[in-house]
């Protein structure tokens, strides 16, 4: 094989596991998720089967990609050495999630008290016409000529 057919090769071979669970995905959906281990294993939705952990998989790769990017010697008007340090570590660090689930543990270690707080967005319509409707009746605020 040559060098040069490598990177076709690699793009086709991932693409073509990405069909094959996606395949997957719609006969279990096709199935009526009648096939648990089918669902448990390829839920596209779910976090700890085979679509997570090939997906943080070719997050790594995008990672080590930036990376050697990092190392290569080449012309000064590439982009920055800091931007693929940078776009390097966001990739690993969406690869690491992908898997370990990161951002679920902070929100179950933080949520309750920080992140919680957040308002529904039926809450915030309650509350800006309360706000609208006294603001009218002290007549800061005219209603609208219909």
């Amino acid at each position: 094989m040559k060098i040069s057919q490598l990177p076709s090769r690699i793009f086709f071979t991932a693409l073509s596991c990405e069909l094959i669970l996606v395949v997957l995905y719609w006969v279990d959906i096709a199935t009526n998720y009648s096939f648990q281990l089918l669902h448990g294993l390829f839920d596209l939705d779910g976090e700890g089967n085979i679509p997570a952990w090939f997906s943080s998989c070719q997050l790594f790769a995008v990672a080590i990609s930036y990376f050697s990017c990092v190392r290569r010697k080449g012309s000064e008007i590439r982009p920055s050495r800091v931007l693929f340090i940078v776009a390097g570590i966001a990739a690993l660090y969406v690869s690491s999630d992908e898997t370990a689930q990161i951002h679920e543990r902070v929100h179950a270690l933080i949520g309750a008290r920080y992140i919680d707080w957040i308002r529904t967005q039926s809450d915030i319509h309650d509350y800006f016409s309360e706000a609208s409707e006294i603001l009218r009746n002290k007549g800061v605020v005219h209603r609208a000529a219909t």
